[in-house]
């Protein structure tokens, strides 16, 4: 098959404001997966809600999200993100539609030079979500079925 590397990433504090409680942050780490595939490797992805990052309707990176109050009061949230890419694999299940990153770019980056690169773009995407909400955060979706727009 080939490599298909994941991270975790945790993120603690005060919740947001209420209805906002950790809702923006699955969508913030998708797009910042995008963001990173666009800016750094001239990959056109986009975000299919809630956690698929697909390249002409193949999956190529999947995001996990889980939101849970740290004290009974809910007054501070914690957030466990996971991010799997498809970096390197050579081959996908029959009747899977995916794609792996090896076979968009001409030198497929490092593990680590992509999960740095999210990294940066997530905590440019929480920014942003923490002075605006969910509303402010640009978007590059992708449509059912679709091409990102």
């Amino acid at each position: 098959m080939g490599r298909a590397p994941w991270c975790c990433a945790a993120r603690f504090g005060a919740p947001p404001p209420a209805p906002r409680r950790g809702t923006g942050d699955p969508f913030a780490a998708g797009l910042a997966v995008v963001d990173v595939l666009a800016a750094g490797h001239g990959v056109a992805a986009g975000l299919k809600w809630p956690n698929d990052v697909l390249v002409d309707r193949r999956k190529l990176a999947g995001i996990l999200c889980e939101v849970e109050p740290t004290r009974s009061s809910g007054e501070e949230l914690a957030i466990a993100l996971g991010l799997g890419v498809n970096l390197h694999v050579d081959r996908f299940p029959d009747g899977i539609e995916a794609v792996s990153l090896h076979t968009l770019v001409a030198k497929p980056p490092a593990a680590e030079e992509l999960l740095f690169g999210w990294r940066d773009a997530f905590a440019a995407r929480i920014a942003t979500l923490e002075r605006g909400g969910i509303g402010a955060i640009p978007r590059r979706l992708a449509p059912p079925g679709g091409r990102p727009r």
